[in-house]
């Protein structure tokens, strides 16, 4: 049974491995106390990364965040099995301030995409929000966590938190783009 209690180490676990084994991919989990907010996956050593605001959520909100990283690290080790859209996305991010990055074989390369083409503030906040990927894995970890809940009121609050994640709308078919002027300026 599920309850408005935070997740034990023991629960993140066993739904990871649950997915991973679903799903055919191989990562680690690390409780890293120092993380603020609720962690995310690091690409490089194949690990995703429960930090403190994920353990001291709500388990609904908490299984929400885990099955969104557990979704990223799916389409980074596993790409094809995406539309190539969201394939392509997951190695951009494009921050609200028009700053973006490309993940190359190097790392993280930003550049400040805004200096170069200036568009107003929502359009990078919409275009912050709704990267593909980002969207399929809030899509997804909705999905994953929705049979999980036992109460209605935990069902609405996690498609309510969903929805304000994405409630900008930035249209999919402007991303390739996008991407190509980021392409343009990270050698």
């Amino acid at each position: 049974m599920y309850t408005d209690t935070p997740l034990t180490k023991r629960n993140i676990r066993d739904a990871a491995a649950e997915y991973c084994a679903h799903h055919h991919i191989a990562v680690k989990i690390t409780f890293d106390a120092t993380v603020a907010d609720e962690g995310g996956f690091d690409r490089t050593a194949a690990t995703v990364v429960v930090g403190r605001a994920l353990t001291e959520a709500p388990d609904w909100a908490g299984y929400y965040f885990l099955f969104r990283m557990l979704v990223e690290a799916h389409e980074v080790l596993r790409p094809a099995d995406f539309d190539a859209l969201t394939a392509r996305s997951k190695d951009y991010r494009i921050g609200a301030n028009g700053k973006c990055a490309k993940w190359t074989q190097g790392g993280w390369r930003v550049v400040d995409l805004n200096a170069v083409r200036p568009r107003p503030a929502a359009y990078w906040q919409a275009a912050a929000l709704n990267m593909p990927h980002e969207v399929e894995a809030g899509e997804i970890a909705v999905e994953e966590t929705y049979d999980l809940l036992t109460h209605d009121c935990q069902r609405d609050n996690l498609h309510n938190l969903h929805y304000m994640a994405h409630s900008r709308r930035f249209e999919r078919a402007e991303y390739p783009a996008l991407f190509d002027e980021i392409d343009a300026l990270v050698p």
